[in-house]
């Protein structure tokens, strides 16, 4: 891809008023940055079919930011990638109204291995962020990655687990790529990207976290995994913005059974009253998209090394449990031994 087709889907893409769709089309029948810059409100009116408000279409504005944002991109080693190109998740492809740009920090998108999305409420239930931090682990020893919004509660709990075992995590912002929100997510952010994980956007530098980014954003969330799974969601919850975009592109919807439980989860359970799955580890997840036995554990009963409990087990036992360990054989989550391979 040339630097001028660079700069025009860049510039493109400042045109925050226009939908992803909008973009997509402008990316296609425009054919340089010259003839952008000639083109009127009201030519982009009659090219997308519907009236825009010509004062918003202001394309040497978009161009300068376009100029400044390559310029920082590549001095603060963030990445992009358009919609035509290779590196672009294939997945998103699929949906209906699929970003033109993707800025991303970190590894490009492994899109070659299952992608689950876990969503959930910013405010869960103790045992609810136990359980997501738990689906993290299990599908991360489970060679499966892990996609969420890095928000507060069940997204910060489910890449949590998942980095604690070094699997591979997407997470997508619902602001401009050069930041982290909320900041309290952003020791999880840079321990999913010292494992080799993604951070990723459609929203260009120095955009704000604006409140209706969010529900745009949950598109993409569902977008990149062939299955999600909601695990606890009061009625008005963000997360079934998630669900709702889960079906309308054909991927699979569970809900974990602790949503089920309280008030916080009204809103799981309406999902699973329409027919969502209701699972109670990533077991049934795992099995429907890779076809076979997901990680297992060593033993069924919970095996904790402390130093009051080793003399109480067997020697060889626990040697041949850290020796697995040592050599990533099993993963431990919550005083349980899994099988990682």
């Amino acid at each position: 891809m040339s630097c001028t087709n660079e700069l025009l889907f860049l510039a493109i893409n400042r045109a925050s008023f226009l939908k992803p769709r909008d973009k997509l089309l402008l990316a296609e029948v425009i054919p340089s940055v010259s003839v952008f810059l000639k083109i009127s409100g009201a030519d982009v009116g009659r090219c997308l079919g519907r009236m825009v408000h010509a004062a918003k279409w202001e394309p040497e504005n978009f161009l300068k930011f376009a100029e400044y944002d390559r310029k920082y991109l590549t001095k603060a080693n963030i990445k992009y990638t358009f919609y035509s190109e290779e590196k672009y998740p294939a997945p998103l492809r699929e949906i209906y109204d699929p970003p033109l740009v993707l800025y991303y920090r970190g590894n490009d998108f492994k899109c070659e291995q299952p992608l689950v999305a876990v969503v959930g409420t910013r405010r869960p239930t103790g045992e609810a962020s136990m359980r997501a931090y738990g689906l993290g682990v299990e599908l991360s020893a489970s060679h499966v990655g892990v996609v969420s919004g890095l928000a507060k509660g069940i997204d910060t709990a489910v890449h949590s687990g998942c980095v604690s075992i070094g699997g591979y995590g997407i997470a997508v912002m619902g602001n401009g790529i050069d930041m982290v929100y909320p900041g309290s997510s952003k020791a999880t952010a840079f321990k999913l990207l010292d494992n080799g994980g993604t951070l990723t956007s459609e929203y260009p530098p120095g955009e704000p976290p604006h409140k209706y980014h969010f529900p745009e954003r949950n598109r993409i969330i569902s977008g990149l995994a062939r299955a999600v799974v909601v695990v606890q969601a009061p009625k008005k919850s963000g997360a079934l913005i998630t669900a709702d975009f889960a079906l309308e592109q054909g991927r699979e919807l569970y809900v974990h059974k602790v949503g089920l439980k309280h008030i916080c989860g009204e809103g799981t359970a309406a999902l699973h009253g329409e027919g969502a799955v209701a699972i109670d580890s990533a077991y049934a997840v795992i099995k429907d998209l890779k076809g076979q036995e997901p990680m297992r554990k060593v033993h069924e009963k919970k095996i904790k090394i402390t130093g009051n409990e080793t003399k109480d087990r067997l020697g060889h036992e626990l040697a041949d449990l850290l020796e697995l360990e040592i050599n990533d054989k099993v993963s431990v989550f919550n005083g349980e031994y899994y099988w990682s391979e």
